[in-house]
């Protein structure tokens, strides 16, 4: 019996599934821990970007196997997959173990959160093939014991969450007809340096409800893309600072607003796909990748599709 997940035909031995990456659309420092780590209130949207993950039934009974195309990607126990495959077992008691084929095209350290992103495509496949028929709010609920950002990917696309008011699905879908550019040079700047690096501003805290409302309302604009980590991450690379300036300056007439995407090495162009000729000209900016992108979301009881950009990736 054939069976069909997000658009891909498949039977109860086999899966394939596309893994988005994700974009922080603002991102605002509301506090500071008591270790001085910043505290985050973020809008975090799905995009068309992603992984592909091939899921096989195995017969064996005591290891999953994890294959990649990617020598960046641990295949160890604490591959974010595997982890992912452990807790459903635990928490249902089922015995099933897989072979997963994972195809990366998620760029490593950008954190478009290609790891969590992958984890919640697992815990979605596990219960497809074993037929459990548990809901997306409950996968959420184990996701979360794997990272917030696991959690996220089981909204329909968009997701709020903050150190106060935890997290929380959008309701209204954000339109996917705006296209934007994604550029992400090789520097190196890692979440947890840019978070200990970042201090809340004095005075009141922002008003990211009224941001939120903004987004969800469609009344959003260039000033709705706020990222209070933007500091930090120019402060650990000056080259984004550089990247980001010459990006908005050159791309004045196409891109709407240019800005960076929470607390990684990705500059957001919104608005348009079509990349200053710099990109491609300068040597400097050689191993810059530049990935055209747009929003995503998905169908209730549907996983994430992106058939339009090939996304069956390689056997």
């Amino acid at each position: 019996m054939e069976r069909e997940a997000a658009g891909v035909e498949t039977n109860p031995q086999q899966l394939t599934l596309f893994s988005p990456a994700k974009i922080d659309l603002f991102t605002r420092i509301t506090g500071n821990s008591a270790d001085g780590a910043a505290e985050l209130a973020k809008l975090t949207h799905t995009i068309d970007i992603g992984d592909t993950l091939k899921f096989s039934l195995s017969p064996s009974p005591k290891r999953d196997s994890l294959t990649t195309n990617s020598l960046a990607v641990p295949l160890d126990e604490t591959n974010s997959i595997k982890r992912a495959l452990a807790l459903f077992r635990e928490r249902t008691g089922e015995t099933q173990h897989f072979w997963i084929h994972l195809t990366k095209t998620i760029p490593e350290h950008t954190e478009l959160g290609g790891d969590a992103s992958n984890a919640a495509t697992a815990l979605w496949a596990a219960n497809e093939m074993c037929g459990t028929e548990l809901s997306a709010q409950t996968l959420q609920e184990w996701a979360a014991e794997l990272g917030d950002d696991c959690a996220a990917f089981f909204s329909e696309g968009a997701t709020f969450s903050s150190v106060a008011d935890g997290m929380s699905k959008m309701t209204t879908a954000l339109s996917q007809e705006k296209p934007f550019l994604l550029v992400a040079p090789k520097v190196d700047v890692t979440r947890d340096a840019i978070l200990e690096g970042a201090q809340a501003e004095e005075g009141a805290a922002p008003d990211t409800q009224k941001l939120l409302a903004d987004f969800a309302t469609g009344e959003f604009g260039p000033t709705s893309f706020q990222n209070d980590l933007e500091p930090a991450v120019f402060a650990k690379s000056p080259l984004m600072k550089f990247l980001k300036k010459r990006l908005a300056m050159e791309g004045k007439d196409r891109f709407e607003v240019v800005f960076v995407s929470g607390a990684g090495s990705v500059i957001v162009c919104w608005g348009a796909v079509d990349a200053p000729t710099f990109l491609y000209e300068d040597d400097e900016h050689e191993d810059t990748l530049v990935l055209p992108a747009r929003l995503l979301t998905r169908e209730e009881g549907k996983w994430f599709s992106c058939l339009n950009r090939g996304s069956d990736g390689d056997s």
